[in-house]
C-alpha cells in the first residue's frame, strides 16, 4: 500500500491518519492514567494505572517513530514503541492477579507471577534481539502480538472471569467485555480490513483501541469504586 503523507508547517508527515489515530489512543491511555487515580490504595489499582501509563507511551512513541517521522529512524525503532506493549500488559496481569488472590492459594499467586515475569523478559529479549538480526519488523510485531494474547486470553481473562462468577464484580464484567471486544482490532489488523489508503487497517484498529480503552477505564474505576475483596497482605504477589 502507497505510504500517505502531508506536510505541515514545513515538516513532512508520514502516514497522518495512522499517527494521528495512534495519538488519540496514547490521549485515551493518559486521559484514564490521571483519572484513575490513587485513590484507595489498592495494588491492583497502581497496576491497573500503570497499564494505561506504559499502554499510553507504547502509542505515542509508535505514532511518531513508527509512522509520522519514521524517515528519521530505521524501521527497529519501531520495537521501540513496542516495548511497552508486553510492559503495559505485564500491569495489566498483576491487577488481575491482585484483585483475584483472595480465590486463589497463595502458592498459585506466587506461581503465576514468576511466569508473567518470565514472560516479559522472553518477549522484551525478543524484541531486543530480533531486529538486530534484521528481521522485517512485521514478523517482530508478531511477537508482541502473541504476547497480548497470551496475556490477555491466558491469564488475564481467567482472572476476571474467575471474579465476575464468584463475586458478581461489575468491575470485572467490563474488563471481560474489553478483552473480549479486544479481538476485533487484532482481526482487522491481520486481514488488513479498511477504507482505503487514508483510513487504513491501522486507522480502524487504533479507533477500535481507543473505545476499547475506555471501557478497561470504566472496568477499573469499578473495580477501584466497588466493594474490593482484598487479599491477606502474605498472598499479595511479590
Amino acid at each position: 500500500m502507497e505510504t500517505t503523507q502531508i506536510e505541515w508547517l514545513g515538516i513532512q508527515i508520514l502516514e497522518p491518519i495512522t499517527t494521528l489515530t495512534d495519538l488519540a489512543t496514547a490521549a485515551v491511555c493518559f486521559w484514564a492514567f490521571r483519572q484513575l487515580g490513587p485513590e484507595d490504595g489498592r495494588p491492583g489499582n497502581t497496576s491497573f494505572r500503570l497499564y494505561f501509563l506504559c499502554m499510553g507511551l507504547a502509542n505515542l512513541l509508535g505514532g511518531l517513530t513508527g509512522h509520522a517521522f519514521l524517515y528519521l529512524f530505521t524501521p527497529a525503532w519501531k520495537a521501540l514503541g513496542w516495548a511497552f506493549s508486553p510492559i503495559a500488559i505485564f500491569f495489566l496481569e498483576r491487577s488481575a492477579l491482585y484483585d483475584a488472590a483472595a480465590q486463589l492459594q497463595p502458592r498459585s499467586s506466587r506461581r503465576l507471577q514468576q511466569l508473567l515475569t518470565a514472560k516479559l523478559s522472553i518477549t522484551l529479549a525478543l524484541l531486543m534481539v530480533l531486529p538486530i538480526n534484521g528481521m522485517h519488523y512485521t514478523a517482530i510485531f508478531k511477537v508482541v502480538q502473541c504476547n497480548v494474547a497470551l496475556g490477555m486470553i491466558g491469564l488475564v481473562l481467567p482472572m476476571h472471569l474467575m471474579r465476575y462468577q464468584k463475586l458478581k464484580c461489575p468491575g470485572s464484567r467490563l474488563v471481560l467485555w474489553g478483552i473480549l471486544l479486544g479481538i476485533l482490532p487484532g482481526i482487522i489488523f491481520n486481514q488488513q480490513i479498511g477504507f482505503g489508503r487514508w483510513f487504513n487497517h491501522l486507522d480502524f484498529s487504533h479507533v477500535l483501541m481507543a473505545g476499547i480503552t475506555f471501557i478497561f477505564f470504566r472496568g477499573a474505576k469499578a473495580l477501584q469504586t466497588g466493594t474490593a475483596v482484598l487479599q491477606p497482605a502474605s498472598d499479595v504477589p511479590n
